[in-house]
């Protein structure tokens, strides 16, 4: 009952783990549970919890060593507690995945632990499953909407700080120039003064042009998205020097819905703009692919530093990235290895079939080792 009001994971181990150690007469007891990460890594993390008595040589290290080698002897629905390492580890499972390991070292007065003692650590153990269940999810909601109200407040400083760009950028230039237009076409008094006149119309017609560019490119909305993303790699290219390589993929048929071609742009605009401001690579892949049922597929991909070099603040991008995707009932996905680049993959599936989309990045697709 006690345990069944706790709600944090530091609340669950404070209250538990001593209380095991005294009963058990164990010399130290942990717990270890996954810790999220926003990559994919090639080796176990763990959140460890750690409780250990006076006299104990148990260190903290020893139960992550023992978990980490008896991690891959346990399957989705184990229960039976094993041995590794003089430690006794028990799993915890969400009958999916093993979330982690209940870890005790050796009883103080050497004793072995009794057939007592296991079938008692198992329910416990199934009870902490639970348990950390919970409290991942209370933290992933608390996650969310803690992202959910950062993500609302970037995109009203977004919009603002677009106002307030697109407000200079019309007073510094255009509108300038147009008062410098009207007034030599306003004391022309020949063909030869307005002709002098033309130059500086041209000029302005040029940087309405840029900025409505800026805004959003006529060509997503006249040529569709292949086009669209041409023009923004070019941009992008330019701006940044870099090599971006765009393939386009049986881009034929039917367009689809403007607010996907939008999404997917926008995807790639954002993709961009972070591999400019802080990847440093040399070499960006682009890749969108029309099948033959419909489906389209982003792939973006850099041989940059990955995402350890972002700022927390700017993860607000992907945020942004995904509720994009979400909104058109599209998969955002992403991945990311230090000094190895990124891959973000962004695929929506026509509303007319009944089926969603669950690939995941593949070798020959997405994961394209870029090179510099």
């Amino acid at each position: 009952m006690a345990l069944s009001r706790l709600r944090s994971l530091d609340e669950i181990c404070s209250f538990i783990l001593p209380r095991l150690s005294t009963l058990l007469n164990a010399s130290a007891v942990a717990l270890l549970v996954h810790k999220e990460l926003p990559q994919m890594v090639e080796q176990e993390h763990w959140q460890s919890y750690y409780h250990a008595a006076k006299a104990s040589d148990i260190r903290e290290e020893h139960f992550i060593d023992a978990a980490n080698g008896a991690i891959t002897f346990f399957s989705a629905d184990s229960k039976k507690p094993v041995y590794r390492e003089g430690i006794l580890l028990l799993p915890l499972n969400d009958g999916t995945t093993v979330r982690g390991c209940l870890c005790l070292g050796p009883k103080a007065n050497s004793e072995p632990y009794s057939r007592q003692d296991h079938s008692f650590l198992t329910t416990l153990a199934a009870q902490l499953a639970v348990l950390e269940a919970n409290s991942r999810y209370l933290g992933q909601v608390q996650a969310n909407t803690t992202q959910l109200a950062a993500l609302n407040h970037r995109i009203v400083s977004a919009q603002e700080e677009e106002r307030r760009h697109l407000a200079l950028e019309l007073h510094d230039e255009v509108l300038q120039q147009s008062m410098l237009l009207v007034r030599q076409l306003a004391d022309a008094s020949t063909m030869s003064e307005v002709a002098i006149a033309m130059p500086l119309a041209r000029s302005v017609v040029k940087s309405l042009r840029s900025t409505c560019l800026e805004l959003r490119p006529p060509l997503l909305d006249e040529l569709g998205l292949a086009e669209a993303l041409h023009w923004l790699t070019q941009r992008t290219a330019q701006q940044g020097h870099i090599q971006i390589d765009l393939q386009c993929i049986n881009v034929t048929g039917e367009r689809p819905p403007s607010e996907v071609e939008l999404a997917l742009y926008r995807v790639a605009q954002e993709a961009l703009s972070n591999v400019l401001k802080y990847a440093e690579a040399s070499r960006v892949q682009l890749r969108l692919r029309y099948n033959c049922q419909g489906a389209i597929t982003l792939v973006v991909a850099d041989n940059g530093r990955g995402l350890q070099h972002v700022p927390q603040s700017e993860n607000l991008g992907l945020a942004g990235m995904k509720e994009r995707m979400q909104a058109i009932a599209g998969i955002f996905q992403l991945r990311t290895c230090h000094g190895r680049g990124v891959v973000i993959r962004a695929s929506c599936q026509p509303p007319a079939m009944n089926h969603t989309l669950n690939e995941r990045l593949s070798s020959h697709e997405a994961i394209t080792r870029v090179t510099a």
